[in-house]
């Protein structure tokens, strides 16, 4: 078999293996809205990092029998970069989600804060607001059986960009307990996370760059060998020809792919 033929196959076994779209009980909670949605993120990261890197293994070690070390070689780069771009997607839908689930959460205060303004009492505005907004849903059940409202805003405050509902809980656990008005309360607390949305925003822009610019630096190798070509040499044959070559087409892979991660999580280090 091709040795480039067998690469592919191999990884893409490899990044195939390490995808996981949840239990068939997720399909039942989908009607649930995003929290549904977020358990399933975050199964499919855990399963990238239980089995995505024994099925690169597994497939590197095939494919060294079955068809020597050069293949292995290739195999292994093909690997690496395949993960590499599945584990950057992976964090990329993750900070767009959490983005999503903030602006919803800014959107169901601001929400709440309006019809607590005309004089609406708090449960009925959180059953009719529940509707429209699905981090609301689980405080309107708690509240429509006689259970406490505050405490399932927390609850639901642990997913990613849903801290905001932690501060609609004290709010609504200090009304409870007080009888102060609500309304003034939440529609500070909606002004505050739309402040801090539009700086997350601002700043989210301006790292794009910082991004970009590492995986420009990837692809420096690439020029490198484009070079080798205009000035005469083959830098392809030297890498795949042999044991040096090879050493030489799997670090770099893997430097490259550690580099984009690094910078990655550093980005996403200096957002918050």
């Amino acid at each position: 078999m091709d040795a480039p033929l067998v690469a592919a196959c191999a990884a893409a076994v490899a990044v195939l293996a390490g995808w996981d779209d949840g239990d068939a009980r997720l399909g039942r909670r989908l009607t649930q809205g995003k929290p549904a949605r977020e358990g399933s993120r975050r199964r499919r990261r855990a399963s990238w990092g239980r089995w995505g890197g024994p099925a690169a293994v597994l497939a590197v070690a095939t494919a060294g029998t079955v068809a020597g070390a050069g293949t292995a070689a290739a195999v292994l780069v093909a690997s690496i970069a395949l993960l590499t771009a599945a584990e950057l997607l992976e964090r990329a839908q993750a900070r767009r989600a959490a983005r999503e689930t903030a602006a919803e959460v800014v959107r169901a205060g601001e929400g709440l804060a309006g019809l607590l303004r005309t004089g609406a009492i708090p449960a009925t505005a959180l059953a009719a607001l529940s509707g429209d907004h699905p981090v609301l849903q689980e405080a309107a059940a708690a509240q429509a059986v006689g259970g406490d409202a505050a405490a399932a805003l927390r609850r639901g405050a642990t997913g990613a960009g849903r801290a905001g509902l932690a501060q609609l809980a004290a709010a609504w656990e200090v009304s409870a307990r007080t009888g102060a008005s609500l309304g003034a309360a939440v529609e500070a607390i909606a002004a505050e996370l739309a402040r801090r949305q539009e700086v997350e925003s601002t700043v989210t822009v301006e790292l794009a760059a910082s991004r970009t610019a590492g995986r420009l630096m990837a692809l420096l190798p690439l020029a490198g060998v484009g070079l080798g070509f205009v000035l005469g040499g083959d830098p392809v044959g030297f890498l795949l020809a042999g044991p040096a070559g090879w050493l030489c087409l799997v670090s770099a892979t893997a430097l490259a792919a550690a580099g984009l991660l690094w910078t990655d999580r550093l980005a996403e280090r200096a957002r918050r």
